[in-house]
């Protein structure tokens, strides 16, 4: 038996293909005594072929060759696994790669934790059009097992991991989905011992490629990931939960939500029938009320006004409570208090001089509250001065509007202020309305993108929001 079988389902990705197997034959555990690779081609016509046929020659013992018919990811990847007789499997992207050390890493620390583990997931990085790190990299702090009931944001979507076969055995890649069966695939494994394996000292590297949409864009064409996806996976791990756990876990929650928020974000096709857009929306309505408040405001990119407008859904529409200031903290009625610091507000110092700093910036705040009895201005001053009030002046912009499926969330506000040079970097931004205040601190962090002939001019900064005190409370009653 082989320490790792690498299952790559290949179509037409001719480009990429040689350098996709190279990071896998190049890995310093010894390709040819420790890894089986498994390529199987769904139907390509683009010459992959020949590539696939000239490592099957270099590495007779080791490359397994398969052509079928074109029939999608899923039953390439379950070709893949009938042949596969390594003690782990990893699942790859024919354009995408793994680092030198990925799979020696991964064995190692799978060896170290086999009974406690059935997935360990790898730190995903992007390259090509893009170079940054993948959005849920935030789990990624050590190589770690993590318990889901307690660690319920750390969730694992992609195939960037090693899979112990012997938990795999007969289950296979649904071949009905179409968009994130490997979340339905990997969610069924996961849940069987609530726990999961992540490491960060090696990575799987995801190529984007320039010319290509990105996975939400390509998907939102599609009708099966409007009405299938929502059925065929989240219902299905929302049933499963409830069978192992006699509930639906937080962990299988924030796997729901965390697609969701680009489902609320995306824009509907124009070609959706009234019926079909209830039938969709009123689907969505249905995930929600398996959702906790606490798991919406969780969200690590979801914009504060679609936290708002998703409980609101949850809710019940027109008869949600609004936002009131209580506590220095923004609350949703009595249930949570939102914590905007997840929401940064972008600053641009449009002209910098020895004694004045002028921002310009944008804020979602009055979709939030009130905007007739809201106020919101910088405090200048510290301990040796007196406090001073700068107002700010606001404005419209093009293109400032937020939709969530179909429907107007409201107009983000441009702003603008002048603030004493000297006194900016301590200036402190506040929300206030007749109930209280909230105190937003700022931190002016000049960004990367500054073009080299503006950058006397124009330097770009984020004020970064904290609000004092706990993210997630309930009120008590």
């Amino acid at each position: 038996m082989r320490k790792i079988s690498v299952i790559v389902p290949i179509y037409n990705t001719r480009d990429y293909l040689d350098e996709a197997i190279q990071s896998v034959v190049s890995q310093n555990i010894g390709f040819e005594d420790n890894i089986q690779l498994i390529l199987v081609n769904d139907g390509s016509t683009d010459g992959s072929e020949k590539i696939c046929l000239k490592y099957k020659e270099l590495y007779s013992d080791n490359v397994v060759y398969i052509n079928k018919e074109n029939g999608g990811v899923s039953t390439a990847i379950n070709v893949g696994l009938e042949y596969a007789d390594g003690r782990y499997v990893a699942i790859m992207g024919s354009d995408d790669k793994w680092t030198e050390d990925a799979f020696k890493q991964g064995h190692d620390f799978f060896e170290r934790h086999y009974d406690e583990i059935d997935v360990l997931g790898f730190r995903m990085r992007y390259f090509d059009a893009r170079s940054d790190y993948h959005g849920l990299d935030y789990k990624f702090d050590g190589d770690k097992v993590v318990d889901i009931l307690k660690d319920y944001s750390y969730i694992q979507l992609h195939t960037s991991a090693l899979i112990k076969r012997e938990a795999i055995g007969e289950l296979r890649f649904d071949e009905n989905v179409k968009f994130s069966e490997d979340s339905k695939f990997l969610g069924t494994l996961i849940l069987q011992k609530g726990k999961l394996g992540l490491i960060s000292s090696a990575q799987y590297l995801y190529r984007r490629r320039t010319s290509a949409l990105s996975a939400v864009q390509e998907s939102a064409k599609d009708r099966a990931w409007y009405f299938d996806t929502p059925t065929s996976v989240y219902d299905y791990l929302i049933e499963l939960s409830k069978q192992r756990f006699g509930r639906v876990i937080s962990y299988v929650q924030y796997v729901i939500m965390y697609d969701l928020q680009y489902r609320l974000k995306e824009g509907l096709p124009n070609d959706f029938s009234d019926s079909e857009l209830a039938c969709y929306k009123r689907h969505i309505e249905v995930l929600l009320d398996q959702i906790d408040y606490e798991i919406i405001f969780a969200q690590k990119n979801l914009p504060l006004e679609y936290k708002l407008h998703t409980a609101r859904m949850k809710y019940g529409g027109e008869s949600a409570p609004s936002i009131k200031i209580k506590s220095d903290e923004l609350w949703f009625g009595d249930l949570v208090a939102l914590n905007v610091k997840d929401s940064p507000i972008r600053v641009i110092a449009l002209r910098k001089s020895s004694s004045r700093l002028k921002i310009e910036g944008r804020t979602s705040i009055f979709m939030l509250l009130d905007k007739k009895t809201t106020r919101m201005y910088f405090l200048v001053g510290g301990s040796k001065n007196e406090l001073r009030k700068i107002s700010l002046d606001y404005f419209l912009y093009p293109k400032s509007e937020s939709f969530s499926l179909g429907e107007k969330l409201g107009t983000v506000q441009r702003f603008c202020a002048t603030l004493p040079a000297g006194e900016a970097e301590e200036a402190q931004l506040v929300v206030e309305d007749k109930a209280g205040r909230v105190v937003l601190d700022w931190e002016l962090t000049e960004s990367s993108g500054i073009r080299k002939k503006f950058k006397v001019l124009y330097c770009f900064y984020l004020a970064c929001i904290t609000i004092p005190g706990k993210i997630f409370r309930r009120h008590a009653v």
